[in-house]
């Protein structure tokens, strides 16, 4: 089987991810990842907004894009989350 070729951008809105500052965007953003990742490599691209993410797993040949205006919050207050979106409980 020949070598897949990098596709070009992955967008992790076209992966469910919201950038809202209140959703937990984690999923969508590992789910564009794997996607670049199968495809044989490609960019990541965040458009601009406000990602809440906890752990993402980086793969080989992915870069990761952060549209100008983009946040990423990483230090996201546990009791403001709804217990179904808990990944640390």
């Amino acid at each position: 089987m020949p070598p897949l070729k990098p596709a070009s951008v992955f967008d992790v809105k076209h992966h469910g991810a919201k950038g809202d500052g209140t959703t937990i965007d984690t999923p969508a953003i590992n789910r564009a990842i794997e996607t670049a990742a199968t495809a044989g490599g490609g960019t990541v691209l965040f458009p601009a907004g406000t990602y809440v993410c906890y752990s993402i797993r980086l793969r080989s040949n992915v870069a990761l894009y952060l549209d100008h205006g983009d946040e990423s919050l990483d230090n996201v207050d546990k009791n403001r989350i709804l217990p179904a979106q808990r990944p640390f409980d």
